[in-house]
């Protein structure tokens, strides 16, 4: 979880590393209502492969881009605590300093098992069980407080969202929603997923993909062929773009 909330949402992740880095003590604000309802989002675990790529944060205003941050992203598949786990780690560097996020999910079907977030000026744990997510949350010179709180079925970590959105049957006019657990939103939180159509992007054919999350939408570009985020654009304010840009593209 991480930068400010609509890289969160674009990382999310939004919610991968890239949201508040100080949200309130106090039990954060009821989600959003979900809006009309569309056909649920149901990724494919067979479509995650594991990779590890790096992006640049790239700030473009009134004409002029700003390289403000990198992101290293890894997921692999492995054994820990005795089970196969699904485990992506994100490197930030960004203006607001370092951050390292860990998710960890069942390979099968891609449930949330834990999560951690750590940088300079706070620390979060989740723990996702039956219906429950519990945890604590630690800020810069504050005690650790407590995090408990009823969920749906069905919920997926937002700090997976970028592999989740890989592995979703993306073609011309799909969309769909899903619910991911994003804390700095107030929990349970739906993400609406729309296709647009196609784009290359650094020579890459993808698929240029709205992600609606928390009342912001960024632009994702999955590649057709690896099933790997290419590119996420996100306006944060009037007359700016920030980009999550492929290395080498």
């Amino acid at each position: 979880m991480t930068k400010h909330l609509i890289i969160a949402c674009a990382l999310v992740a939004v919610a991968s590393p890239l949201a508040a880095q100080n949200p309130s003590r106090s039990t954060p604000p009821a989600a959003k209502p979900a809006g009309p309802p569309l056909p649920p989002a149901m990724p494919d675990p067979a479509r995650v492969t594991p990779y590890h790529q790096s992006l640049r944060m790239v700030m473009a205003r009134n004409g002029q881009e700003q390289e403000i941050g990198r992101l290293d992203d890894e997921v692999t598949l492995a054994q820990l605590d005795g089970k196969p786990a699904l485990i992506r780690v994100q490197n930030v560097e960004s203006p607001t300093g370092l951050m390292t996020d860990t998710a960890v999910a069942d390979p099968t079907n891609l449930a949330p098992r834990w999560h951690s977030s750590h940088a300079e000026h706070r620390d979060l744990r989740l723990e996702f069980g039956r219906r429950k997510v519990t945890g604590t949350y630690k800020g810069s010179g504050d005690p650790s407080f407590p995090i408990d709180q009823a969920v749906v079925d069905s919920l997926f970590d937002s700090n997976m969202l970028d592999v989740l959105i890989s592995a979703l049957p993306l073609a011309d006019g799909y969309k769909g929603r899903m619910m991911v657990y994003l804390y700095e939103a107030g929990g349970a939180t739906p993400v609406d997923v729309a296709v647009t159509g196609s784009e290359t992007v650094a020579g890459v054919e993808a698929w240029n993909t709205g992600v609606t999350i928390a009342g912001r939408t960024a632009r994702y570009y999955v590649g057709k062929t690896d099933r790997h985020v290419v590119q996420i654009v996100s306006s944060p304010a009037p007359g700016v773009e920030l980009r999550l840009v492929r290395s080498g593209g």
